[in-house]
């Protein structure tokens, strides 16, 4: 699994201890005992600019409907990034809980990582390891 592979996963961890569907959006071309760091996704419009790609000051990244995967507008959620161990994902795999279901062309995850490295409140030691590979 590479940076912008598209897993739906049926039983996701939020920070605030709920449980729930979730798409997720994996970050990093990961390595070694480096993490899979994920990013959420949404498709609720509230608020949210209609810009496509970078929205920095809000730490989100929108794709329009019908422009990749998505088939609906969609913002990628990069101001909560969650990593999961390589022994997480295939337990989660291996239970039927975490599916691989599309992939972002190369070009529009390689806009995600440059969105990443502009943005200020990233975690610099997520930022460097989606940005080294």
């Amino acid at each position: 699994m590479k940076r912008g592979t598209i897993l739906f996963h049926t039983n996701f961890s939020y920070y605030d201890g709920e449980k729930g569907k979730k798409l997720l959006v994996i970050l990093n071309n990961q390595k070694g005992n480096e993490p899979f760091l994920m990013a959420k996704t949404t498709k609720q419009p509230k608020n949210k600019s209609l810009s496509p790609g970078c929205i920095q000051k809000e730490s989100l990244f929108f794709i329009e409907a019908g422009k990749t995967w998505f088939n609906e507008d969609t913002w990628i959620q990069l101001f909560e990034v969650y990593p999961f161990t390589a022994s997480e994902v295939l337990k989660d795999r291996f239970n039927g809980d975490l599916k691989i279901v599309g992939k972002l062309p190369e070009q529009k995850a390689n806009e995600i990582k440059n969105c990443i490295k502009r943005l200020i409140d990233f975690p610099v030691q997520y930022k460097k390891m989606i940005l080294k590979y």
